[in-house]
């Protein structure tokens, strides 16, 4: 189990790396992302490696979120043994979060601008993830 464990948490962590890459890479430079960028004196080196090309919309928008649920969810079962309610139990904040901050957008009780995708990309993150901890576990139980 131990060597699920770390392979999930070192998923988790690569899941991170590509959504905070996403932002990096493609958003703009007002994010307070770049603040902590400059403030460890690694701007110049961030600026160099921008891409000219843009990607879609989605992809920059709306898929880091939902890979930072996954990795979250992914995460939280590896130290919950992979247990698929004390994972989800210990991944509901985020998860009820990110819905909940998506909808209240709509309202602009949470700034941001409120955006289906979005909503889609954190239900791929859950079912993802509980798909996951679910194929671990039949691996799990059969040895």
């Amino acid at each position: 189990m131990i060597k699920c464990q770390i392979l999930t948490v070192v998923l988790g962590l690569i899941v991170i790396v590509l959504g905070g890459s996403l932002y990096i890479f493609y958003r703009s430079e007002s994010l307070a992302l770049f603040e902590w960028v400059r403030a460890v004196g690694m701007y110049d080196l961030v600026y160099s490696m921008r891409p000219e090309e843009d990607l879609d919309s989605w992809l920059v928008y709306s898929l880091p979120d939902g890979l930072w649920l996954l990795s979250y969810i992914l995460i939280m079962a590896a130290l919950r043994n992979f247990d698929i309610r004390e994972s989800l139990l210990y991944s509901a904040p985020l998860i009820v979060g990110a819905f909940v901050s998506e909808f209240l957008q709509i309202s602009d009780k949470v700034k941001g601008t409120f955006d289906i995708v979005d909503l889609m990309c954190y239900a791929a993150a859950v079912v993802l993830g509980v798909v996951y901890v679910r194929i671990i576990n039949k691996c799990i139980n059969k040895n």
